[in-house]
């Protein structure tokens, strides 16, 4: 079963419905030093949909909450909005650091930088367009980069 979901599955793509996505785009560009193509804009010049990208790797993508699909905006109108939270991990803790600022503005939730154990660091984020942070640098990798 292993060697079929590898040969038939991808990763999981990121992709964040923000109220304002020209302005998500900003953020994460220079909250995460990302890199992006040219933007999908409809008639009107919203945000139809923009990939981020990481060493040329796809690291998310963001859009204009308006284009969000029927499902999702049923759902979001019978329970609460789709809570979206994504973990990025840093190599060190000026990294971290620097991506905080881009994402924390007074009015967000943020955890503040902890330290639960020597040279572990990390913080929760709500940012402005209501996606969920959580920032870390990890103590342990593995050979692909990867927090163990």
């Amino acid at each position: 079963m292993r060697d079929y979901m590898l040969t038939k599955m991808s990763k999981i793509g990121c992709h964040v419905y923000a109220n304002d996505g020209f302005e998500a785009v900003k953020v994460y560009k220079e909250a995460f030093g990302l890199d992006s193509n040219a933007p999908l804009l409809d008639d009107g010049g919203s945000l139809i949909s923009q990939e981020l990208r990481l060493n040329g790797e796809l690291f998310m993508s963001v859009c204009d909450k308006k284009h969000m699909d029927d499902v999702m905006k049923k759902a979001s109108s019978n329970i609460v909005n789709p809570i979206m939270l994504f973990t990025v991990f840093f190599k060190c803790k000026d990294d971290l650091q620097k991506a905080q600022m881009c994402l924390c503005i007074s009015e967000n939730i943020f955890s503040g930088i902890k330290e639960p154990e020597k040279g572990v660091f990390y913080c929760d984020i709500v940012d402005k367009f209501g996606v969920m942070w959580h920032l870390c640098v990890p103590k342990d990798w593995n050979s692909s980069f990867i927090a163990k």
